[in-house]
């Protein structure tokens, strides 16, 4: 029920909590040393843009393994050992967050199924 709660809270406070929040993420990728000052400011504003469609949550947890798989990849090396684990940490997060919501979505789907 708190989770609901804090949902909601964030809801109402519109898009200046996002904004907010986005600028916290950019600040810390920042500094762990992943963005630099060029890049921040290129993140920033493709994160503002809304020019991509709108994923479902199945799409999204989609994406998000295919990102696992290519950070799990050894023969990259543009990537250091540290910085795969780093973005495999967050991605990690990400999936165990977006799961959490495919749950909800199908509970949310259960309760309003009435076919017989």
């Amino acid at each position: 029920m708190i989770d609901l709660v804090d949902f909601d809270k964030s809801e109402a406070n519109g898009t200046d909590e996002v904004a907010k929040d986005n600028e916290i993420v950019i600040e810390s990728l920042a500094a762990q040393g992943l963005l630099r000052d060029t890049q921040r400011a290129l993140v920033l504003e493709s994160i503002k843009s809304d020019d991509l469609p709108m994923l479902t949550v199945t799409e999204a947890n989609s994406s998000v393994s295919r990102l696992l798989h290519f950070m799990s990849q050894d023969s990259d090396n543009l990537l250091t050992l540290s910085e795969r684990r780093t973005g495999r940490a967050n991605l990690l997060i990400l999936q165990r967050l977006l799961m959490k919501a495919r749950d909800r979505e199908r509970e949310r789907e259960a309760t309003t199924d009435f076919t017989v």
